[in-house]
Parts: C-alpha cells; structure tokens; sequence
C-alpha cells in the first residue's frame, strides 16, 4: 500500500472519539488563536486589496470573509481568510517541521461547513486535527529546509484532509484528492527574502487547492495515485521525504501536540532572540543608546536563519521586513520592553532610535550547538562603558516546553481582536470566548461564524 492510500483509508476511518481530549483540547486553543490572528490580520497590508478584489469578483453566496462578513464562493473564501490568518506571522508553527498548520487547514474546513449547512462543532475539530497532522508529518519526513514554503507545499495536502474530511470523501475519493492536490501545490521562500506581501499568500493558495481538491474528487475527477512516493511523486520532484517517517504512530501520537503558539508576531527564528532581549530588558534598566553592540547566538541547525539574520533593512514592505529580522526584533524589544502588534506598523518600524540600534544587532551562528529546532539562543549586549549582559534561551516561549496557557492565549486573542479592519463588539467577543470554549458542544457553527463578521447587515445564515 503506497503512502497517499494509506493516508487516505486511515483518514476516512477516523472519528472524533478517536481524538485523546489532549488533542482535542490542544485543536481548540489553536482554533482560538487562529481566529484571532486572522481579526488582526484583516487590517494588514494586502488584504484589504486582496478582499476587495474578491468582492467585485463576487460569486455564489456561499461561506463568509470574515471581519468584512461578505459571502463568496467556498473557495474564495478559504483563501481570503487564510490569508489574513497568516498575515502578520502571528500563527502557530511547529518549530521542527517549519510549517504553519491551522492557517492552512483551519479555513477549507470552515468555509465548506458553512457552505453545507448544518455541522458540527466535533466535525470542524476532527477535520482540522486531521489536517494539520498530515501536513506536520509531511513536513517532519523532509529534513533540512530548502526553498520550498512548507506551508504552502505540505500545508495543502494538509488542507485537501480537512477539506475532503468536512466534504464526506470516501477513500478512494481523498487519495483523488490528495492526487489533485498535487498538481497544483506551490510556495517559495523568495517573498520573505524580498520583503515580499505575497509571503501571507501562500497558505492562501494551499486552502484553495484544499477546497478545489475535494471538491473536484467529490465529482468524480481522478488525481494521481503515487502522488507521494511516485517516478515523479512530491518525494522525489520537490523535497527528498520518506514515507516511513510519516506512519510511526499513526493514530496514537500526535503532532498537533508539538505545535508552538506565538507570543510575538513575527517569524518563528526571531522568537529566541525577542524571548531573551526582553529578559535582558526586564532584569536592568538601560539606556539603549550606552549599548555599544549587542550580539545573536543562533545555533547551527536545519532550520535556515539565513532570512532573518541579515543586516536589517527596509527594503520591500516594512511590515514583512521587520517580521523577518532578528536585528530589528531584538532592538525594539530592548528599546521597548515589549512586542506586540503595534511594533509592526511603519512609524515603530521607522522609528531612528530603534533603527539605530538595530544596526548594532549583528547575527553569528553557534558552532558548537547543533539544534533541529530553532533554540538554543543567546543574546550578548555590551555597553560603551565595557559592561555586558548576556541572556540565553533554551526553550522558545509557546514551545511546547514552554507553552503559552490558555488564560495567555484568551489575553493574546483579545488584544489581536482590537487591531481588525472592522471593529468587533465587546458582546461579540464575549459571546466568541464563550461558544469557542464549548467547540466541540456546537450542533452548528453559524453563530461562532457571526461573531467574527462586522456589522449588524452581516450575519451568517445557514444557505
């Protein structure tokens, strides 16, 4: 049996009583994070122009953008609001595997369910956790990190499974699917490097390629079968992966587990250095500008740190360049003492004394400390008058050695929730808080879904 059958009989046979309530509790603090993210995502550079695009396109009526709360064709709508998910890189990764798991598989499932009516909450769980284990396995099997975006690559097979899950495939109809999949899936790491706004594109592009997929299987057109381990299947064309890496454990552990919720909203490869910086901060007052250097120990690993360890500089869109910068992460947490949201926006990212300082922010690799994940790391800051402190991180915070609880992710939520494209009412949010608590009691997910749209004229109905 190759891995695509194998990935699809097993899918198709899984229930939600099959979920350990670790799991399922773990799937819904990510589902809580994720919906906030995407509210503050909604305001990010890009998607409003991406969203109104959508909306003079217009379409069937048939699942919702939300924060705007237009309703478009199914596909459409994955995409704009997986795309404003990842947008201000405030998503959850799984650190080894360098992928982003439930911007890509979170919104297919989302905007088929509504598109079907009546769901329930279980089934939205169980879609989702099943996704994003695919893409996480995947991700795990391929070892170092090239130049694909594994959250565009892995992350639509991710979204094919919870898309097909949520559209009823059998399995003959998911391995169609997950072959489908294949033919369309895409994603570089060129964009961050350049600055680039299509960075937030990419799982945008994997929640597509999840709706279309299963949608094309359910009517009967035919994928490739050996889509993984085939002459020329995702194994061999794109990234050298391994199939038995991806079966150990199959149904008795899971990734979702090991994924990391951020306290920051930038990449993951700059948590380690912000994590220590506001140590530093919080241990002695300073004055930032008696810093004379300060100095990243990163360690030598798979992951590349290649896109976030470069001189800072403002190059293509701020936002993305500050996302993607140790230097200019590491100088605002020490400047500031904190890093949330609003150091992310073009007059904090502008600001002389921050950039000052990020010029003395220089990145070295760690020789001595191999890591396949992205710590350990330390910060060195020496001062003009010869002092030196120094700080070193062993676990990033939201690892899951050093999770974020769910009081902290509720805090985090509601703080993104301020930062939309259209405001959310106090009443929303509490009723949000609420139903997103009992997820898994829902009959149906209309009423989460119009907590999150804008506007009195915008509620969700079932079609």
């Amino acid at each position: 049996m190759d891995l695509s059958q194998f990935l699809a009989e097993k899918i198709i046979q899984f229930k939600y009583q099959d979920l350990p309530q670790e799991v399922v509790s773990s799937v819904k603090k990510g589902i809580i994070d994720s919906l906030g993210v995407l509210v503050a995502g909604s305001s990010a550079p890009g998607c409003p122009q991406v969203i109104e695009l959508l909306r003079h396109w217009g379409g069937k009526e048939e699942s919702s953008v939300l924060v705007f709360g237009i309703k478009i064709p199914s596909l459409w709508a994955a995409y704009a609001n997986a795309m404003m998910s990842h947008a201000r890189d405030f998503d959850d990764t799984h650190d080894r595997a360098v992928l982003h798991a439930y911007c890509a598989t979170l919104y297919p499932a989302l905007a088929l369910a509504e598109q079907k009516g009546e769901v329930r909450g279980q089934s939205l769980i169980l879609a989702v956790a099943l996704g994003a284990e695919v893409s996480t396995r995947l991700a795990l099997s391929l070892g170092a990190v090239g130049g694909w975006h594994r959250t565009g690559t892995c992350g639509a097979f991710g979204a094919t499974v919870a898309a097909g899950k949520m559209t009823g495939l059998d399995a003959s109809q998911m391995q169609n699917a997950l072959g489908i999949a294949y033919s369309q899936i895409a994603g570089n790491r060129q964009a961050p490097l350049d600055g680039a706004l299509t960075k937030r594109l990419s799982p945008a592009h994997a929640a597509k390629v999840g709706v279309l997929s299963s949608l094309f299987a359910a009517r009967g057109i035919t994928g490739a079968k050996d889509t993984f381990e085939g002459r020329y299947g995702f194994f061999r064309l794109y990234e050298r992966g391994k199939a038995e890496e991806v079966l150990p454990g199959w149904g008795e552990r899971f990734e979702v587990l090991n994924l990391s919720l951020k306290p920051y909203p930038s990449c993951r490869a700059t948590h380690g250095g912000i994590d220590a910086a506001l140590a530093l901060a919080g241990e002695k007052e300073f004055d930032p500008s008696a810093v004379e250097e300060v100095k990243v120990f990163v360690p030598r690993s798979n992951y590349s740190f290649d896109i976030v360890s470069r001189p800072f500089a403002i190059k293509g869109n701020p936002q993305v360049d500050a996302q993607f910068s140790i230097p200019y992460t590491v100088a605002a947490s020490l400047h500031r003492r904190s890093l949330f949201l609003e150091d992310f926006e073009e007059a904090r990212i502008t600001d002389p004394k921050v950039l000052a300082l990020a010029q003395k922010v220089k990145v070295e690799t760690d020789e001595k400390t191999i890591s396949p994940g992205m710590a350990p790391i330390a910060v060195e800051v020496k001062f003009k008058g010869g002092d030196v402190l120094k700080k070193r991180v062993e676990a990033l915070k939201g690892s899951p050695e050093n999770p974020l609880s769910l009081e902290e992710c509720l805090v985090k939520f509601e703080r993104c929730l301020t930062h939309g494209a259209q405001p959310i009412s106090p009443e929303k949010v509490k009723e949000a808080k609420n139903l997103l608590g009992k997820l898994e009691e829902l009959d149906t997910l209309a009423p989460l879904l119009r907590c999150f749209c804008a506007g009195k004229e915008n509620h969700v109905e079932r079609n």
